[in-house]
């Protein structure tokens, strides 16, 4: 860690954009950032049916064959304890994203789904 990134050697995959571009749920990325977007897919899912498409070591999800590297919105993995606390029917977002900016170039972006009335509130700080 420290102020910055020492590299011998400038690698696009280790820039705040790449890290955006994995991590960042797509309507808050800059357009520079959905410019180096090749595929997304979003989706709606129950903790159940994520569970069901994931690889055995829970770290790809699933999809038609294809492997897409498991993280979590913003880079906020839960705990063991917290998911396991989730309710199996409890609403998870899923984004299938591709770029060529991303390490392992594509990846399953999850976030626990808060419904889109109640988001602007949660925003203003209505809901602790």
């Amino acid at each position: 860690m420290g102020l910055f990134k020492q590299m011998l050697v400038p690698d696009r995959q280790q820039t705040q954009l790449a890290y955006r571009v994995k991590y960042w749920p797509f309507r808050e990325l800059s357009p520079a950032a959905k410019e180096l977007i090749a595929y997304r897919k979003f989706s709606f899912m129950s903790k159940q049916m994520v569970v069901d498409r994931c690889s055995e070591d829970l770290t790809d999800f699933i999809v038609k064959g294809r492997s897409y590297k498991i993280v979590w919105a913003y880079n906020n993995q839960p705990t063991q304890q917290e998911w396991e606390a989730t309710h199996d029917k409890r609403q998870i977002n899923v984004e299938l994203r591709c770029s060529a900016a991303i390490d392992s170039f594509a990846v399953a972006i999850l976030s626990y789904g808060i419904p889109s009335e109640r988001l602007t509130a949660h925003r203003q700080g209505e809901f602790s």
